[in-house]
């Protein structure tokens, strides 16, 4: 394919160029004919699609330029032109880049296509090193959509192989294919809790106890359910609950439900009746 006579956009800035075999094109006195209805096969464009998501995520994150939107634009090889059926298909931005950030949306898309695709890790490092990576996988606007990706479409074979590269003229593009990588589960980490609070009630059939947290001598909050799987504990959390006392505890949280934030399991470890204390509801 005579990729030479095609320029970037006249406005934007081509920030990747992916290349694929086209499908047959007949042509008459007035039209062209394609086989397909669609210009960029699906599987390709999927992969399109979400990187143009994790670009637009780092423009806002990272950039702050609210006006910078990304496109997704098919190139198509001239019947009779005598070149071979690899068309293209280029990502880039409405309005012109500067090198620097044009290198660094590159940089994350070369990311991205490292992470979601198998075994190609080391075909990207020229153009992402693992410094780069590894700063890149700390973002969480990055990393989680990676990994519901890879959640989504682990395993799943690439319908047909592509390459990607910078620019219109790459003579040495990175060639993909195989599979999507597959989704790796995170390594649980433990967090210790502690706190004072107002018991307010038991499930007993799934040794759940609920906590109002206490803070700055105030009820604050919506209570906190946790496990409790020792009597001892059960016994203390119970009195407390009967004579209305504040309870201080110490619990950690245990793989189960969601790896982060408040629905996160909780299990008691240690509790204790507390000095009488004042409190008001906040």
């Amino acid at each position: 394919m005579s990729v030479k006579k095609l320029q970037p956009s006249e406005f934007g800035t081509v920030v990747l160029v992916v290349r694929f075999q086209g499908n047959n094109v007949v042509e008459d006195q007035e039209h062209l004919r394609f086989e397909q209805s669609t210009l960029i096969p699906m599987g390709i464009m999927k992969i399109l699609e979400f990187i143009k998501r994790v670009l637009a995520a780092h423009t806002l994150n990272s950039l702050q330029k609210e006006s910078l939107v990304f496109e997704i634009h098919p190139h198509v090889t001239r019947p009779g032109s005598g070149s071979s059926k690899e068309w293209l298909a280029t990502l880039e931005t409405t309005q012109p880049l500067s090198i620097q950030h044009q290198q660094e949306f590159h940089t994350l898309a070369c990311h991205v296509l490292a992470r979601i695709t198998q075994d190609n890790e080391d075909l990207f490092s020229r153009s992402v090193s693992e410094s780069q990576s590894e700063m890149l996988d700390m973002l969480d606007y990055i990393n989680e959509p990676i990994e519901k990706f890879l959640k989504t479409h682990s395993g799943r074979p690439l319908a047909q192989s592509f390459s990607v590269s910078a620019d219109l003229h790459e003579q040495n593009p990175i060639i993909i294919s195989g599979r999507v990588a597959e989704a790796q589960p995170r390594e649980f980490v433990s967090v210790d809790i502690s706190g004072s609070g107002l018991v307010d009630g038991f499930r007993t059939s799934k040794n759940e106890v609920f906590i109002f947290p206490i803070l700055n001598n105030r009820l604050s909050g919506d209570k906190i359910e946790f496990l409790c799987s020792d009597p001892n504990i059960y016994r203390v959390l119970a009195e407390a609950y009967l004579a209305k006392k504040t309870v201080t505890y110490k619990a950690r949280t245990i793989p189960g439900g969601k790896q982060q934030g408040k629905n996160q399991k909780k299990e008691v470890l240690f509790a204790e009746i507390a000095m009488d204390e004042q409190f008001e509801l906040e």
